[in-house]
């Protein structure tokens, strides 16, 4: 004699499943406990492209999501930097963003990873950098992410848009960053 299992159960332990392996799958978040709130106060000027087209970091899911580093009042571009040890890595991890050296996951998983058509890019002040993940911003820097297949020309567009833009408060002095000068 056969018994049939309750559709109910399939779907409770399928639903269980899936849970248990989403947690066991999920990054790791960045331990924020050696953050000192106050240890800095910097501010960087940011643009991330894709295909040409800057994404929107105005959207309320993308403002002040941590006190150590954020976008704040509506601004998409500017990073405030509130922690002298929290780097962009964490930024874009509050924002629930995975960035690497070669791909860039925004929170609804559309992925976008270098490959033989298309790369990621990084520059700090007009200088290409391999990543950014654990780097600290500097007072009036400009940070550009741009993937597509852009050549320098169109890059040194987007540089000059990023720079163009400026910021809407008065910078303090720059400090002693080697990639300051843009």
């Amino acid at each position: 004699m056969t018994r049939k299992i309750p559709v109910m159960w399939i779907v409770l332990v399928g639903l269980m499943s899936a849970i248990t392996l989403g947690i066991f799958l999920e990054e790791p978040k960045m331990n924020n406990s050696t953050f000192v709130f106050g240890s800095a106060h910097e501010h960087a000027s940011i643009s991330v492209m894709i295909f040409g087209k800057e994404f929107d970091f105005t959207q309320p899911q993308f403002q002040l999501q941590s006190p150590f580093i954020h976008l704040e009042n509506s601004d998409g571009y500017v990073i405030h930097r509130h922690s002298k040890d929290v780097t962009l890595g964490y930024l874009f991890e509050t924002l629930n963003f995975r960035l690497d050296s070669d791909c860039i996951v925004f929170p609804d998983r559309a992925r976008f990873c270098s490959n033989e058509d298309y790369t990621l890019k990084f520059y700090i002040n007009g200088k290409k950098v391999d990543d950014l993940k654990d780097y600290l911003i500097f007072e009036g820097d400009f940070i550009l992410i741009s993937y597509g297949a852009e050549d320098k020309v169109e890059i040194a567009k987007q540089l000059a848009d990023l720079k163009s833009r400026g910021f809407p408060f008065q910078l303090r002095e720059k400090n002693g960053n080697p990639l300051s000068q843009f």
